[in-house]
């Protein structure tokens, strides 16, 4: 767990190794593993402001609407 929880990406364990780490042995099926086929897009970062908590959850709630658009009405609500 502590590898998991490592704030320095660079020290943190990859997800494969953590896949393969014995603790998850059991659970783990590599049948149903699927590779992204892409990063994961943080250029919402790159956009010169700092993001403090409340920006930070708000972009990412927007993100979530894509999936569910019955959510869009939550974050009108919450505007």
């Amino acid at each position: 767990m502590k590898k998991l929880l490592a704030f320095d990406p660079r020290t943190r364990i990859s997800i494969s190794d953590a896949l393969a780490h014995p603790f998850l042995a059991a659970y783990r099926d590599e049948a149903a593993e699927i590779v992204a086929q892409s990063d994961f897009d943080f250029s919402f970062e790159q956009n010169g402001e700092l993001l403090d908590k409340p920006a930070l959850q708000r972009l990412i709630f927007e993100d979530v609407c894509h999936f569910h658009p019955e959510a869009l009405e939550e974050l009108n609500i919450a505007s």
